[in-house]
C-alpha cells in the first residue's frame, strides 16, 4: 500500500496555523485539539497636574492604559475616553475625585486621582486691650479660613494651631502679635494688633450743661411753662476745664474744643484727680469771654471789671482713675438746679447758669463769625449771678448788690471804673478798656440764663459796636407798641433778629415770675403785632425772620441776610444806619428778588421801592407830624438856614422825633453850622463824618442856646434835639449834664441850623 504525504508551511500567522492544524493532522482516521492562549489582562494609570488646586481655577489630568479597547471616567468627570490622553477639569469643589475604568479582552482596569481645591485663605488677629497701661496683661485670638496650616511672626511662640486664644503676660512695652497663615494653592496671608503700652494715660473731659427743655402748654392756664422734667443737654462752647489733685493744686488746665472737650495726656494711674469748671472760654479765634459773679467780688479794692470779679468756679466729683486703660473719659454736667421732689429751682443748685450763658455767647460768636465779623477788641465779660436784678433806682448801678436800672440786662461798651462801694462810675481814663454785658438771674425778676434769647440780643449788641456801626442811643425800649428812634429800632431789631436765626425759630422765648412761679412769655414774630412799620424794632425782626423762613419765599440764609451789615457799603457810607440803607445793598446783593424786597417792605409798612439809602421817599408818619418827623434824614444846604423841630418831655429818651436827623452833603469844604433854639433849651448835636463822631452840645455853666459844629469836607450825618431829652432816661442825670436849672422848654423845640459864612 502506498501512503501519502502532506506538507504544511509554518509561516501562516496564528489563524492560519490553526486551520493548517485542523487540515494537516497526521495519517489514519484519529485527531487531536489545542487549548486557546488566556487574554492579557488590561492596564490603566491617571494623574493630575496638581494635587492642590484653586476653586474656580483647572488642572489637567493624564491617563493612559494596555491591553484595553475602551475607556470611561466616572466621579467627578464623565464620559467616555480614548484608551491614552489628557483633559483640564475645572476646581469647583474642595475635595475631587476621578475615576478612570478601562476595558479589554483581558478585563477591566481602573485607576483614581484626588485633587483638593482650596479658597484664598484668611487670617484674623484681635486683642482684647489694643491699648495698656504697664503691667497688664490681655488676650490675644486668632483664626483662619482656607488654611492648611498657621504659624506665629511676631508675639506668639510657635506651634500654633489654626485657630486659639492665648493671655499675654504682663507688659511693660508696645507689642505686636501676627500670624501667618496658608495653603498650597495662594500665597499666605498675615495679621497682626498691636497693644500701645505707657504707664500714663489720657483722660479726655467733656463739660455740658442743663438748661430746661421746650416750653410746654400749662392746660389749667392756657399759658406756657418751663418743661423742668426733660432738661435739654449741651456741650459748653470752648470752656476752661482744670483738673486738680487731691490738695487742690493745679495739674492741668485749658480751653475745650467747640464740642467742649479736652484731652488731658500725661496722667498718673495711681492719683485721683478732680475736675474744675471756670465760666470763661476763648474760642480759636482768640475771643476771650468771662461770666464773672459780680455780688462776690476778691477785692473790693479792685476797680475795674476784671480785677474786682472772678469767674465761677465749680469742682466736679474726684475722678479715679482705671488702673487698665490708657485712655479714659469722664462726662461732667452742670445742673440747672430743678429739684423734682421739692417742685422748685434751688439758687444753691443753678451750676448750669454761667456755663450756658458761656455757650449760647460762643455760639453767637461762631455764628457772625462765617458772615465777616471781626471783633477788634475782642474780650467781654458777662455779669450775672442768682440775685441780679433790674428795676433799682434810674442810673443806679449797684454792681456788688447785683441791682442795676431797666430790665435787668444790657450791654455796657464804656470802660468802666467800679467804686469802692460797688457802685459803677464811667469813665473813659485810665481804666481797663473791656466791655461788659449785665444779666439778670433772680427767679424773682428773671432767670436770664435760661432764656437763650437775651444773650445773643446782648452779644449781638456787642458785635454791632466792634463790627458793624454802632449808632444807637440805647436805654429803654420794647419791643412792640412803641414808636422808637430810628437808630434804635435798627440796633434793636438786628439783635433780636440775629436770636431768631440762631434758633431757626420765629418763637423766641423768656422765663418769668408770675404768681410765684416761673412762666415761660413767648414772641412769635410770625404774628405782626402792633403797630408796625419803620418806627418800631418788631418791624426789624420780621422783616429778618421772613427773610429766612424755611417755608417762606425767600429762603434766604443767616449768612445772605446779615451780609450787608458787613459789607463795605454798610460800614462805610455816609448815611444813618437804618432800614431803608439795608435794604438797599440787600437788593444789590441779591437782585433777583429785588422786587420781592420790595413788596415783604410795603406788607411791614417800609417804603423800599424807589427809595434810597436816606428813606427820603419814606411817607408813614407813626405818632408824630410830619413838621417833627418828615423827611427823615433832612437835607442841610451848604449856605442858608433850616429849620427843623423835635419833640419830647424831659429824659423821655429815644423815641420817634426827639432827635431829628440830619444830612450834610459834603462838597470838599469844610463848613461850620450854628444851631439855635428857643430861649431856655440846650442843643444836643452829633455828627458823624465817616468813621469820626463829632459830639458838641453845651453844658453846665456854659448853657446857651446856641452851639456850632464843624462839618468836614466829605460830608456826613447827625442829628439835632434838646439835651434834657435825649441825653438820657434819668432827669437827674439830664439835669446835671444838661442845664443848671430844671428843662423848661415846651414840648415841641424847633432849631433853626445856618451855614455860617
Amino acid at each position: 500500500m502506498i501512503s501519502e504525504t502532506k506538507t504544511c508551511r509554518l509561516s501562516y500567522g496564528l489563524v492560519g496555523v490553526m486551520a493548517l492544524l485542523a487540515s494537516c493532522g497526521g495519517g489514519g482516521g484519529g485527531g487531536s485539539t489545542s487549548t486557546p492562549p488566556t487574554p492579557v489582562a488590561p492596564t490603566a494609570s491617571l494623574s493630575v497636574s496638581t494635587s492642590d488646586a484653586r476653586i474656580g481655577g483647572s488642572a489637567t489630568l493624564t491617563w493612559t492604559s494596555t491591553n484595553a479597547l475602551s475607556c470611561t471616567a466616572s466621579g467627578d468627570w464623565s464620559g467616555t475616553l480614548a484608551t491614552t490622553g489628557s483633559q483640564s477639569i475645572a476646581i469647583t469643589k474642595a475635595a475631587s475625585t476621578f475615576t478612570l475604568n478601562c476595558s479589554g479582552a483581558g478585563g477591566n482596569a481602573n485607576a483614581q486621582a484626588t485633587i483638593t481645591g482650596w479658597n484664598a485663605p484668611t487670617a484674623t488677629l484681635s486683642l482684647a486691650d489694643t491699648e495698656l497701661l504697664a503691667q497688664n496683661t490681655t488676650t490675644v485670638t486668632w483664626s483662619s479660613t482656607n488654611a492648611k496650616s498657621c504659624r506665629a511672626l511676631s508675639g506668639l511662640t510657635d506651634p500654633i494651631a489654626n485657630s486659639g486664644s492665648t493671655s499675654t503676660p504682663a507688659l511693660a512695652a508696645s507689642t505686636t502679635y501676627s500670624i501667618e497663615c496658608s495653603n498650597p494653592a495662594y500665597p499666605p496671608v498675615s495679621a497682626s494688633s498691636t497693644v500701645s503700652v505707657a504707664s500714663t494715660f489720657d483722660l479726655t473731659v467733656t463739660a455740658k450743661y442743663q438748661r430746661p427743655g421746650a416750653a410746654v402748654l400749662n392746660p389749667s392756664t392756657n399759658g406756657y411753662v418751663p418743661d423742668w422734667s426733660n432738661p435739654i443737654v449741651a456741650p459748653i462752647r470752648n470752656v476752661y476745664i482744670e483738673l486738680q489733685s487731691a490738695n487742690g493744686t493745679k495739674v492741668a488746665g485749658t480751653y475745650a474744643s467747640d464740642t467742649g472737650v479736652v484731652v488731658f495726656s500725661g496722667l498718673d494711674p495711681a492719683v485721683k484727680y478732680t475736675p474744675v469748671l471756670k465760666s470763661m472760654a476763648q474760642n480759636a479765634k482768640g475771643f476771650d469771654i468771662w461770666v464773672a459773679n459780680n455780688t462776690a467780688p476778691i477785692s473790693t479794692s479792685a476797680n475795674t471789671i476784671r480785677t474786682r470779679y472772678a469767674p465761677y468756679t465749680d469742682r466736679a466729683a474726684e475722678f479715679t482713675p482705671n488702673t487698665r486703660k490708657l485712655k479714659q473719659s469722664l462726662e461732667i454736667t452742670a445742673p440747672m438746679g430743678w429739684d423734682a421732689t421739692a417742685g422748685k429751682l434751688v439758687d444753691a443748685n443753678r451750676i448750669s447758669g454761667p456755663y450756658a450763658i458761656l455757650a449760647d455767647a460762643l455760639e453767637q460768636q461762631a455764628y457772625v463769625a462765617q458772615n465777616g465779623a471781626v471783633n477788634a477788641i475782642n474780650k467781654v465779660t458777662i455779669l450775672w449771678s442768682v440775685t441780679n436784678k433790674g428795676g433799682g433806682p434810674l442810673s443806679t448801678y449797684d454792681l456788688d448788690a447785683g441791682l442795676v436800672p431797666g430790665s435787668g440786662g444790657f450791654s455796657y461798651s464804656g470802660a468802666a471804673v467800679i467804686g469802692a462801694d460797688g457802685k459803677q462810675v464811667v469813665t473813659a481814663q485810665g481804666s481797663e478798656n473791656i466791655p461788659f454785658i449785665f444779666l439778670s438771674g433772680a427767679q424773682s425778676f428773671e432767670p436770664m440764663e435760661f432764656a437763650q434769647l437775651i444773650t445773643v440780643h446782648e452779644m449781638t449788641h456787642y458785635t454791632q459796636r466792634q463790627s458793624q456801626r454802632n449808632d444807637s442811643p440805647g436805654g429803654p425800649h420794647s419791643e412792640q407798641g412803641e414808636y422808637q428812634d430810628i437808630l434804635l429800632v435798627q440796633h434793636e431789631g438786628l439783635a433780636t433778629g440775629t436770636a431768631t436765626l440762631i434758633a431757626k425759630s420765629p418763637r423766641l422765648e423768656r422765663y418769668r415770675q408770675s404768681g410765684g412761679n416761673l412762666i415761660v412769655s413767648r414772641s412769635d414774630y410770625t404774628v405782626s403785632g402792633t403797630p408796625l412799620g419803620w418806627f418800631q424794632e418788631r418791624t426789624v425782626v420780621q422783616l429778618i425772620w421772613r427773610l429766612f423762613d424755611p417755608t417762606g419765599n425767600f429762603k434766604l440764609s443767616g449768612p445772605q441776610i446779615l451780609a450787608p451789615f458787613y459789607s463795605d457799603a454798610w460800614k462805610n457810607g455816609t448815611f444813618g444806619p437804618n432800614i431803608w440803607a439795608y435794604a438797599n445793598i440787600l437788593k444789590t446783593q441779591q437782585p433777583a428778588l429785588a422786587g420781592a424786597i420790595d413788596a415783604l417792605g410795603t406788607d411791614l409798612k417800609i417804603t423800599f421801592a424807589g427809595n434810597d439809602v436816606w428813606g427820603t421817599q419814606e411817607t408813614l408818619l407813626g405818632n408824630r407830624s410830619a413838621a417833627q418827623t418828615l423827611p427823615i434824614f433832612t437835607r442841610i444846604p451848604t449856605t442858608g438856614s433850616t429849620t427843623v423841630c423835635s419833640v419830647g418831655s424831659k429824659a423821655q429818651y429815644n423815641k420817634l422825633g426827639n432827635r431829628r436827623f440830619l444830612r450834610f452833603d459834603g462838597d470838599n469844604v469844610a463848613r461850620s453850622y450854628r444851631i439855635t433854639g428857643a430861649t431856655g433849651t440846650v442843643p444836643y448835636i452829633a455828627l458823624t463824618a465817616g468813621s469820626t463822631d463829632i459830639e458838641g452840645f453845651r453844658k453846665d455853666s456854659n448853657i446857651v442856646s446856641t452851639g456850632t459844629v464843624t462839618v468836614p469836607a466829605a460830608g456826613g450825618w447827625g442829628f439835632v434835639g434838646e439835651c434834657s431829652v435825649i441825653l438820657g432816661s434819668d432827669p437827674a442825670v439830664v439835669d446835671r449834664q444838661c442845664a443848671t436849672t430844671p428843662y423848661t422848654a415846651p414840648e415841641e423845640t424847633c432849631w433853626t441850623i445856618t451855614a455860617v459864612p
